[in-house]
Order: C-alpha cells, then structure tokens, then sequence
C-alpha cells in the first residue's frame, strides 16, 4: 500500500534530520577520541547534508522483499 505524498514528505524529513543528526553526534565524537582525519573524512562525505537538510536531493530507495 502506497502512503500519501505528505506521509512520504514527513517521514523522509525525519529521517534526513536523523542522519544530520547522527553525522553530527559522530564527529563530535571522533574530534574528542583526536581522530580528526576520520572527522575530516566524514565531513567530505556527508557535507551537503550537514549543511543544510534538502530531501528533494536526497535518492530515496523502496525496497521490496520478493518470495
């Protein structure tokens, strides 16, 4: 069953934020522990999303199981 495009919108909002939020706990984490080229890394990979949350920029996968 397919949700409605606002559901989508709300969900994928969320969990855009959710990743924001978890890259930023990690590199606080890796700049405590003096990991600063690990810190570095992930800022590069993950920059467009800690700058600024834009889920229409962001590729959504549904994956459906097959029996």
């Amino acid at each position: 069953m397919d949700l409605p495009e606002q559901c989508h919108h709300g969900c994928r909002k969320a969990q855009a934020v959710a990743l924001q939020n978890w890259c930023m706990g990690r590199l606080s984490k890796l700049t405590l522990q003096g990991r600063e080229n690990d810190a570095r890394a992930l800022t590069q990979e993950h920059l467009e999303i800690l700058i600024k949350v834009d889920i229409s920029k962001i590729m959504w996968m549904q994956i459906k199981k097959f029996n």
